[in-house]
């Protein structure tokens, strides 16, 4: 297995092709029926990115859901932490994806290392939820700002909508790379 330790622009073009691909694969897959974000992010990432990850060659051990990461900027409007102010310098995010095996926030690596090559950021909308579509996309631009204003700590981030409508579903992507933000980077 090799990890996806190599140079920034060989990384980033890789994992944007995973992600496309992933991306398209998930809106054939995907059914009407999903009410849950966290059931459609392990949808994408165990049944559609970990084969192409597989075909690849790189290690599944670098893909973690609901990882750890550091933050430079909080989310807007998040509370802080009264009793544990260093909780404030980390979050959850959905996906993330390091550079190798073994890494997270909470590794004794320097702080590069720590970083991740890549995170995903998911909102789900569906009409038998309980939130509005206007409430969800509200999230989902938040969630944006999120990845954009923590852009130095990793090579890319992708902010993903998805709307499971009585029609087709919809996927948006965002990508966030540096100070380079793409609202249409895949949307289908």
């Amino acid at each position: 297995m090799r990890s996806l330790a190599q140079k920034r622009d060989q990384t980033v073009k890789l994992v944007d092709g995973l992600v496309k691909k992933a991306l398209r694969s998930l809106h054939r897959d995907l059914p009407g029926w999903y009410r849950r974000e966290q059931e459609v992010v392990s949808l994408f990432a165990f049944g559609h990115l970990v084969p192409l990850m597989q075909k690849k060659g790189i290690d599944l051990g670098q893909l973690c859901i609901e990882g750890r990461v550091r933050q430079v900027e909080p989310k807007r409007n998040a509370k802080s932490h009264r009793k544990r102010r260093d909780l404030d310098e980390h979050a959850h995010r959905d996906l993330v994806l390091f550079s190798k095996r073994h890494t997270n926030y909470w590794s004794p690596h320097d702080q590069t290392e720590k970083d991740p090559i890549a995170i995903m950021e998911w909102k789900l909308w569906t009409p038998r939820g309980t939130q509005s579509r206007s409430a969800a996309r509200c999230d989902y631009k938040t969630d944006v700002l999120w990845l954009t204003g923590n852009a130095e700590m990793m090579k890319v981030g992708y902010g993903v909508f998805v709307e499971l409508s009585d029609r087709k579903p919809r996927i948006e992507c965002a990508r966030i790379a540096g100070n380079n933000v793409n609202e249409n980077f895949f949307v289908i």
